[in-house]
């Protein structure tokens, strides 16, 4: 398109908005030019002074970008570096608008301050973040909350609990103390009533044998997923069975099996012992649904291992003082692997497609673990 200038000269209009365009950026790279000659004074404008100010003034800190404000009284009541630097003897860096810079990471500054004030304070239950706050502590050179974090995380420190291959069963005599165990835990239960004085008949010809089969079943469980389900053994003195499993999620019980029953000879009647094994592992690998994946809030990570234990004492879950037998791998000759498909398959859903899938495992464990017996 032509136009006439005022001079009688023939312009391209698309000429004129180049010319406009070049005029445009050239403004904005002049000011970005000006903004970043502000910064690069502001820049060359920090200094290394010494602090004398008296203790109730109030000084800025600027740590990684975080910004702070504190009495240097705070700063100067343990000793340590930050006290060393804002008593005088030694210099620190200060911008033009008097903020005194710390390369560091502001994230855990105000956990720092806060120890200063009041000589402690709360670590997180997160190990990552009390890894952190002890890396800062050590920096600062405050020996007080270093030794604070170090006890805290060997507190966290699951194997100093709960050695590894030790497995620990609570054994109960009432139903008063099974339902603190159950409302204690977050885990599922499962728990195996065995009580040969509750008989008052004498036994089948394989009753001894399945009764050795259920103790063997438990224990066999009791290895392979003692980090996941809570187990317990009930001596039974509140309860006319002998042989019983019983299966709790969330809480409640979910489901009962009962392996005895009373059958009728000739002329007396005898206590029959089963081994429903199929069913047991149907029940085990059900409850498992009911299993809670904790994860950190913090940092995201798995709560088992960031985060203290919570089987750390009898008094922190309101467990009774009950008897504990101890199940060592290293000892155990029933270590077995039953079903690999339990634990591999992701649990915390009750739709019925996971059941499904669940149960087909079970099945598959239990043919897997009669091989290994038969073996």
């Amino acid at each position: 398109m032509w136009m006439v200038s005022a001079t009688g000269y023939p312009v391209l209009l698309d000429d004129l908005k180049s010319q406009i365009m070049q005029l445009s950026h050239t403004e904005e790279r002049g000011f970005e030019i000006s903004m970043a000659e502000e910064i690069a004074n502001k820049l060359y404008s920090t200094r290394l002074v010494t602090l004398n100010e008296p203790p109730s003034q109030y000084v800025k800190l600027n740590v990684g970008g975080a910004l702070y404000s504190t009495t240097i009284s705070t700063l100067i009541k343990h000793d340590s570096m930050l006290q060393a630097m804002f008593s005088g003897r030694m210099e620190v860096l200060t911008d033009s608008d008097g903020w005194v810079l710390i390369d560091r990471c502001g994230k855990h500054f105000g956990t720092i301050l806060n120890f200063l004030r009041d000589g402690c304070v709360p670590l997180p239950d997160c190990r990552v973040e009390t890894l952190e706050i002890l890396a800062e502590a050590k920096y600062y050179l405050i020996q007080e909350l270093v030794q604070q974090c170090q006890d805290w995380l060997n507190i966290m420190k699951k194997e100093d609990v709960e050695p590894v291959g030790l497995c620990k069963v609570p054994i109960i005599c009432t139903k008063k103390d099974c339902d603190r165990i159950v409302g204690s835990t977050t885990k599922p239960v499962i728990k195996l009533l065995l009580n040969r004085h509750n008989n008052k008949y004498s036994y089948t010809s394989q009753s001894d044998d399945n009764l050795m089969k259920n103790l063997e079943l438990f224990d066999r469980l009791v290895l392979r997923f003692t980090d996941r389900v809570l187990f317990v053994k009930d001596i039974g003195a509140e309860n006319a069975e002998v042989c019983q499993w019983t299966f709790f999620g969330q809480g409640r019980k979910k489901a009962e099996v009962c392996c005895t029953s009373i059958v009728y000879a000739t002329d007396k009647k005898q206590t029959k012992v089963e081994f429903p094994e199929a069913r047991i592992y149907e029940e085990a690998m059900n409850v498992l649904l009911f299993e809670e994946r904790h994860l950190c809030a913090r940092c995201g990570g798995d709560a088992d291992r960031c985060s203290p234990p919570r089987a750390l004492s009898n008094a922190q879950l309101q467990l009774p003082p009950y008897a504990y037998s101890s199940h060592s791998n290293s000892i155990s000759p029933q270590r077995t692997s039953p079903a690999p498909s339990g634990q591999d398959s992701t649990v915390g859903t009750s739709s019925s497609e996971e059941r499904r899938r669940l149960q087909r495992g079970a099945s598959g464990a239990s043919t897997a673990v009669r091989g290994e017996d038969n073996a």
